[in-house]
């Protein structure tokens, strides 16, 4: 066997091993999870921006929030930059909340949460 086929080998084995490991911290916390988020979300709308490209996860998202007994409110966004400088779209985002359109807490709260590359642009005060 050739140095190349053992590493080869020995990859596989540690590759396996990685996904047994990461199978069980998933399932760990798929039972943890609902325990340990139980009514803290009693009561409430969560505001879920999702990009049309990347929508993996939502499901998960959403089934977290009600099972925390919040409502979800998905708003899936067409435009770079999750188009929250138009404003139509973070009047709508805002109504879900329960925000007054002119409301800035929105636009503040995403984009201090996303990366700095994804951020949205605030409107010039020219």
């Amino acid at each position: 066997m050739t140095s190349l086929q053992q590493e080869f080998k020995s990859l596989n084995a540690e590759n396996r091993l990685l996904k047994a490991q990461v199978a069980a911290d998933t399932q760990f916390l798929e039972d943890l999870v609902p325990f340990t988020i139980a009514g803290s979300l009693e009561g409430r709308n969560v505001l879920v921006l999702a990009n049309a490209g990347r929508t993996d996860g939502l499901a998960s998202a959403q089934n977290a929030i009600q099972v925390a007994g919040g409502t979800p409110c998905v708003v899936v966004l067409q435009a770079e930059g999750l188009s929250l400088d138009q404003q139509a779209v973070a009047a709508a985002a805002a109504q879900a909340l329960g925000l007054a359109d002119n409301d800035t807490r929105l636009l503040e709260s995403v984009a201090a949460s996303l990366p700095r590359s994804g951020r949205p642009r605030a409107a010039s005060a020219d």
